[in-house]
């Protein structure tokens, strides 16, 4: 198994859905690259993609729902002016079954 090191570029939102993310792909870093805000991520490229959400908060901004929330890292911007916090939301199904 052959494993690469991926970028996505993170927009300062709310929210990021980044759609094609192989399966069990392992963060790796959250930092600026000139100026601009990038996650690094360590994939199996032959894994199915899947969606997975982010979410970003400016220091002093409400958090709703943080225990579905898992920390990645804070980049600091514009002359540290502004400190951007991103999380991964965990979307977790639960499993309804009835016994016949």
């Amino acid at each position: 198994m052959t494993y690469i090191i991926w970028k996505y570029d993170i927009p300062i939102s709310d929210e990021c859905i980044i759609h094609l993310m192989p399966f069990d792909a392992k963060i790796l870093s959250f930092q600026l690259q000139n100026g601009e805000p990038q996650l690094w991520v360590l994939v199996d490229s032959t894994k199915p993609m899947k969606s997975r959400v982010f979410r970003g908060y400016g220091t002093g901004h409400e958090i709703e729902n943080a225990e579905n929330l898992v920390y990645i890292g804070t980049v600091i911007m514009l002359n540290g002016k502004f400190v951007y916090h991103l999380f991964e939301e965990i979307i977790e199904k639960s499993l309804n079954t009835t016994l016949l």
